[in-house]
């Protein structure tokens, strides 16, 4: 409360303050005060001050409900979601199973894809867990033009294996950032692996680095299909994606892993030309 005074008195503008006093059973009485100064026409000086003030209880609740409501919505859309996703393979794989007693016949090809279906089940629990996780950051400062070489060092042989490239231009003196470099390195290599799976035999991905004056900004640019406008908007959300077996879980963890880092991803994209993914991240 003594801020909203000190910046009533310093700019003599009206401020608007929410504080709380106990009252005498004990119980917390949570108000919001317009404030105002009074000021001498002849002097200009402040000789007083006006307070409206109104009980906010009741809407701070029903703020509380609300916030409540939309948690538990959000949650009953990602546990429909995770058992659709996960209800697919499992009845691929059940199916499978009853095949397998009925003949007493062994098949290596169908022993596979009940394997591969398994694999998609656990990567979505993988993605689900980590999407869950993704707000406990261990934060330092952190070269950001090094953590990225890493993890192209790490793309690079599996996109030349492919006919593939990855080129990375950077600038000089690329300033630290605070993050936590896992969770970052999980984000790189989730937009630079979807550009490699954009793009066609020859294909290249671009990773552009440089800083300005309050943030660092990264952009991958691949020139691959495109991704029509109308789907844009369903990009980042969870099971949504453009990939054949994808998940969206990858892209929904980065969005969120970027988020409780202050950052900010935008995407644009254009059928037949490429996708361009910017990221920033503000300086330490």
């Amino acid at each position: 409360m003594e801020k909203k005074h000190k910046t009533l008195l310093e700019s003599k503008q009206p401020v608007l303050a929410t504080y709380r006093f106990r009252h005498k059973d004990g119980t917390y009485i949570w108000v919001e005060s317009n404030l105002r100064s009074v000021i001498d026409e002849q002097t200009g000086k402040i000789t007083g001050m006006i307070a409206i003030s109104r009980d906010i209880r009741s809407r701070l609740e029903q703020d509380k409900l609300l916030h409540r409501s939309e948690k538990m919505a959000v949650v009953g859309q990602l546990a429909a979601a995770v058992a659709h996703e996960i209800r697919n393979p499992l009845t691929s794989v059940k199916g499978f199973i009853q095949l397998f007693s009925e003949t007493k016949q062994y098949n290596e090809e169908y022993m596979n894809i009940v394997l591969n279906e398994l694999d998609r089940v656990e990567d979505i629990i993988f993605e689900f867990l980590t999407l869950a996780r993704s707000h406990q950051e261990k934060m330092e400062t952190i070269k950001i033009d090094e953590l990225l070489k890493q993890v192209i060092q790490l793309l690079q042989t599996q996109a030349i294996l492919v006919n593939k490239e990855i080129n990375f231009l950077v600038e000089s003196n690329i300033p630290p950032v605070e993050g936590d470099s896992n969770k970052l390195k999980q984000v790189f290599f989730n937009i630079i692996q979807n550009a490699l799976d954009a793009i066609d035999e020859k294909g290249v991905v671009f990773v552009r680095l440089y800083s300005n004056d309050s943030r660092v900004c990264m952009e991958f640019i691949d020139n691959g299909c495109g991704i029509p406008e109308s789907r844009l908007e369903s990009v980042g959300e969870p099971f949504y994606s453009t990939k054949e077996k994808g998940t969206g879980m990858g892209l929904m963890t980065s969005y969120k892993i970027i988020e409780n880092h202050k950052g900010k991803i935008d995407i644009d994209s254009t059928v037949g030309e490429g996708t361009k993914v910017s990221v920033s991240l503000p300086l330490s």
